[in-house]
């Protein structure tokens, strides 16, 4: 019995599909049931660290009795203007501290993708 060449092409195309789809499932399995959606998880989660900081930064200012926005507030009622840059500083190094914190852990989750590691070095 012979077969034509489009019956063999056709049957090596639906081998391959069902390796590819095996290959597929087993990849998703590995990854997790979410993979799909962990670069905008990511992404969003840097988003609300920024306004989580920004938040937190204003509520300081109206209305703290401790802490870094009580002495800024002191310091500008005395006008001190070397404790309010301080102040700033120490709030810009806290920042940048959790923003580092942030973009290392989505360098560490999204290892995987290549334009993020490009990205990351260039």
């Amino acid at each position: 019995q012979r077969r034509s060449h489009r019956e063999v092409g056709r049957q090596r195309l639906e081998r391959r599909q069902r390796e590819l789809l095996s290959l597929h499932m087993k990849t998703a399995r590995s990854r997790g049931p979410f993979f799909g959606c962990r670069p905008r998880s990511v992404r969003v989660t840097v988003a609300g660290m920024g306004v989580a900081w920004l938040s937190l930064v204003v509520a300081e200012q109206i209305n703290a009795t401790s802490g870094i926005g009580h002495m800024i507030n002191d310091a500008r009622d005395f006008m001190q203007t070397d404790v309010i840059v301080v102040g700033l500083l120490v709030y810009a190094l806290l920042g940048l501290i959790a923003d580092g914190g942030v973009r290392a852990l989505e360098r560490r989750s999204l290892r995987w993708r290549s334009t993020l590691v490009r990205g990351a070095q260039s």
